[in-house]
Order: structure tokens, then sequence, then C-alpha cells
């Protein structure tokens, strides 16, 4: 069995927090210093201030083969930032078929 799912990148969720944070203290301390006018329109930017696209690829699979072997995989991807993420692994078969012996 395999998939594949769409999510937000943690490593892109962290820097465009980081950018609004500079951003929203950037307005803050424009205030009272430009024309209300163009605060104004800082302040609505913030508030329109665009939401993350899932750009994270995530791809699992599973299954057991025919000599009883079990696999579990995992990998995500940003296509934007290029963070990435892999886990894997196997179960052997004695594992399987010895479980709940003494």
């Amino acid at each position: 069995m395999s998939a594949d799912n769409w999510a937000l990148c943690p490593k892109c969720k962290k820097n465009d927090i980081t950018k609004l944070i500079a951003r929203q203290r950037k307005v803050a301390d424009s205030y009272g210093r430009i024309p209300a006018d163009l605060y104004e329109a800082d302040v609505i930017g913030l508030k329109n201030w665009p939401k993350l696209e899932h750009t994270l690829r995530e791809d699992y699979e599973q299954g057991i083969d025919e000599d009883g072997e079990y696999t579990c995989s995992f990998r995500a991807a940003c296509n934007v930032c290029h963070f990435s993420f892999t886990f894997s692994t196997k179960i052997e078969p004695e594992t399987v078929f010895n479980r709940g012996k003494v």
C-alpha cells in the first residue's frame, strides 16, 4: 500500500512566522512616523497576510511481503525550501511469527 499527501512544511511555516513578526514590528515602529494612509495600508497588508500553501509532499508505504517481512517507510520533501525527512523500518518474519511464544 502506498499513498501521497500534501501538507504544510514545518520549515516554511517557521520562516513565514519569522517574516510576519518582523513585518508586524516594522509596521508598529512606523506608527506616527509615516502618513496615516500609508500606515493603514500596511495594517491592511498584515491582515491580508497570505496563507501558506501545502508544499510538503508526504509519501508513505507499508506492507508485508510473501516471506512475512513487514516494511514501513515515510518520506516528506518540500518543493519550496527543500526540507526533507525520511523514515524506514523493517520487521523480520521471526519477530512476527514468534510473537507470544516463550
